[in-house]
């Protein structure tokens, strides 16, 4: 069961964050949304927190800095934008973020990232992320969820043996995971 849990919408937009706070209340989860249009005017809550964060903000803030200065706190951030640049979500990425959610997702991937914040798990949104800015959108949306979460970790200096471990998986199907991965982004246009 969800836990109460204070949602902080760093975003341009109050009605995005009023949008966010209506479809968490209409799925019976008891989290709160405090809208800021910068870092600089966040009240912080007392308690369990996840930060929703627009990496291009109208004050033009760094999202790096911001996302530093947020993990000072703690609190587990989201990249939450509509950005298509590769240079801030290359960024971002790079940054200790838990998952990129595009304001344009179902609603379900965004409760899905915010309850991975609060477990503790980067969503697979942020594996899908790192494909797409190093393969192509083409070949990121052609890995399936398990894969994304094997190549996710392994990319990030994870054993075949701690990844086995971690997703409860034997070695020999870590090893045919990764042999599919390597298949997918590899393969050439052409061969296509």
């Amino acid at each position: 069961m969800d836990q109460a849990c204070s949602i902080i919408a760093i975003i341009n937009n109050s009605v995005i964050a009023l949008g966010c706070e209506n479809a968490f209340e209409a799925e019976g989860l008891p989290w709160t949304v405090s809208w800021y249009p910068s870092l600089s005017e966040v009240e912080w809550p007392d308690g369990r927190a996840v930060v929703l964060l627009d990496p291009v903000l109208l004050d033009r803030s760094s999202p790096v800095e911001n996302i530093r200065e947020i993990n000072r706190r703690n609190v587990p951030v989201i990249a939450y934008s509509e950005t298509l640049d590769d240079r801030v979500m290359s960024e971002v990425v790079a940054e200790d973020v838990v998952a990129f959610i595009r304001m344009s997702a179902p609603r379900g991937e965004l409760v899905q990232a915010i309850r991975d914040a609060l477990s503790g798990r980067p969503h697979e949104s942020l594996g899908r992320m790192k494909v797409l800015l190093r393969y192509g959108s083409e070949k990121a949306e052609s890995l399936a969820s398990t894969e994304l979460k094997v190549y996710e970790r392994y990319s990030r200096g994870y054993t075949k043996a701690a990844i086995a471990r971690e997703l409860n998986m034997s070695l020999n199907t870590v090893s045919t995971y990764l042999a599919r991965v390597r298949e997918k982004l590899t393969t050439s246009d052409s061969e296509e």
